[in-house]
C-alpha cells in the first residue's frame, strides 16, 4: 500500500468516526485539491438535486495539515448546523 492509499485509508478512517459523532444539516463530500494560496475551503453544492457540504482541502499538504485543516473545516459544517437550529428555535 502507498503513501497515498494510506492517507486516503485514514482519510476514510477519520470522516467515518465524524459521521458516528455529529449530525450536520447536509452529507460532507471531502477531495483535495489545487486551492492557490487557500488551505481548505467549505461550501454548499447540490449534487443530484440534494444539497452536500463540499471540503476541498489543498492537495500539496503535508498529512498532519490536512488533518488540522478537515477539523477546521468540519467545525464549519457543525456551525451551520448550529446556526440554523438557533434561526428556527
Amino acid at each position: 500500500m502507498s503513501e497515498s492509499d494510506n492517507d486516503t485509508a485514514d482519510l476514510n478512517r477519520f470522516m467515518r468516526s465524524f459521521r458516528e459523532r455529529f449530525s450536520p444539516m447536509y452529507p460532507v463530500e471531502v477531495r483535495r485539491a489545487d486551492l492557490g494560496d487557500h488551505w481548505g475551503d467549505t461550501g454548499i453544492v447540490m449534487r443530484k438535486g440534494e444539497p452536500k457540504f463540499l471540503i476541498r482541502i489543498h492537495r500539496g499538504l503535508s498529512k498532519e495539515a490536512v488533518s488540522m485543516v478537515l477539523a477546521h473545516e468540519l467545525a464549519h459544517t457543525i456551525q451551520w448546523r448550529i446556526n440554523e437550529d438557533a434561526r428556527e428555535s
